[in-house]
């Protein structure tokens, strides 16, 4: 299920929309707070917002059911720790792997 997020003229000012695009309609809650996230190996993306209400439901022309509503209260969270602990876990390993060649050096070289 994607989710698009948007914003377009609606009653002489600019609101936010939520497109929903998937194998099937999504049913969200008019009046209730949703959460959606987005895991990446680089990074997690929170969407938080307020369904007010859906305003269009349409089948595209490649298949996918489509759901159009108005949102509120829209923040988004980006977290990119995943990516900076993945490098540390990398430079953790080189380390040990470096610390390992250094010790057998060592160990060689006191051993003559």
């Amino acid at each position: 299920m994607d989710f698009i997020f948007g914003t377009r003229l609606y009653d002489g000012k600019y609101c936010e929309f939520l497109k929903t695009q998937g194998e099937s309609y999504t049913e969200l809650e008019p009046g209730a707070f949703t959460t959606h996230i987005i895991n990446t190996p680089l990074m997690t993306i929170t969407h938080n917002f307020r369904v007010l209400f859906r305003f269009k439901v349409q089948q595209d022309l490649q298949g996918n059911f489509c759901t159009w509503y108005y949102i509120d209260n829209h923040t988004t969270d980006i977290d990119r720790t995943p990516a900076i602990n993945s490098t540390l876990d990398n430079h953790q390993a080189q380390l040990a792997e470096q610390s390992e060649a250094i010790d057998d050096i060592l160990i060689d070289l006191l051993s003559r």
